[in-house]
């Protein structure tokens, strides 16, 4: 990271949850905060003139809600980085947070003295998803991915978050040895997870599973 002050605009209508925030902020001199709003609509008002490397969001907000305001950042702003900062746990809105273009999504039980490392962490471009709802994330992605699959000819609603990463391995070209060590499984057992992924997929060996794979966009 260079000498130049990390700049962050503060989106949360709760007072006292702001405070706190800019006292966590002001504590670490790489942060220069442009300013904090209890509303989207005045932090984007204010953007129009002076745009911030970080946005932090709450999402439940009066008036125009934090998701929104994280879509028209993302189209608008494009160096600017949203880090969602909230209580809601719900798998739609986290799924639409990231759909809109967030990069961070923290939530407020958590420690807010950590707050300045997620934001240097999304500034860095490395996404951050709290662990507590980075589960509902991937099965709601994984969800959707299956369900896209459809178009391209092929059902593949019917196999496990497992067997996708089996057939991306095989399609890599990785041995069952290479995908037994990932899985952490006996190469037995990965001979077994194959044989039935084949079948499922009507597929008669490794190299059509792997055409299967490249036709799906899985690699």
């Amino acid at each position: 990271m260079n000498n130049r002050k990390i700049s962050v605009y503060i989106v949360e209508d709760y007072k006292l949850s702001r405070m706190c925030i800019r006292q966590a902020l002001h504590e670490d001199e790489c942060f220069d905060i442009y300013g904090d709003f209890d509303t989207a609509e005045e932090m984007l008002e204010k953007m129009k003139h002076k745009q911030a490397d970080l946005v932090l969001m709450d999402i439940g907000l009066k008036g125009m809600d934090g998701i929104s305001a994280t879509n028209i950042i993302f189209k608008l702003y494009k160096k600017s980085k949203v880090v969602i900062y909230t209580s809601h746990k719900n798998r739609r809105e986290i799924y639409l947070a990231f759909k809109a273009g967030a990069q961070g999504y923290y939530l407020k039980e958590n420690n807010p003295l950590l707050i300045p490392l997620i934001l240097k962490n999304v500034y860095n471009s490395i996404i951050c998803i709290d662990r507590t709802v980075s589960e509902n994330v991937i099965g709601r992605c994984t969800s959707e991915m299956k369900n896209s699959l459809k178009n391209f000819g092929f059902d593949l609603s019917e196999l496990t978050e497992d067997e996708i990463e089996i057939m991306k391995c095989i399609a890599r070209g990785e041995s069952n040895g290479a995908i037994a060590k990932r899985f952490m499984i006996s190469p037995n057992t990965v001979k077994c997870r194959v044989s039935k992924l084949t079948e499922k997929l009507k597929a008669q060996d490794r190299i059509q599973v792997a055409v299967i794979a490249a036709k799906c966009n899985l690699v």
